[in-house]
């Protein structure tokens, strides 16, 4: 697999993982509490697969988190 290099904005992508991921949260009266960086962390990376492993990282976390958790 070859990874694609690209500047990603950070906080945005974190911001559509949590945005995904917010309708299951809800459903378990869990709440999604973001610490940003800021708006200007940029990084170098492949944005697919950070997204893809953010993603699963928060997805783990919402499903084992207990109800009306944080």
């Amino acid at each position: 697999m070859e990874l694609k290099k690209d500047t990603v904005n950070l906080p945005l992508l974190l911001q559509r993982s949590i945005d995904s991921l917010n309708p299951l949260a809800k459903q378990n009266s869990i709440s999604i509490i973001p610490n940003y960086f800021g708006d200007d962390c940029m990084i170098m990376g492949d944005s697919y697969l950070l997204e893809r492993a953010i993603n699963n990282l928060l997805d783990n976390a919402v499903r084992h988190t207990p109800h009306s958790g944080k």
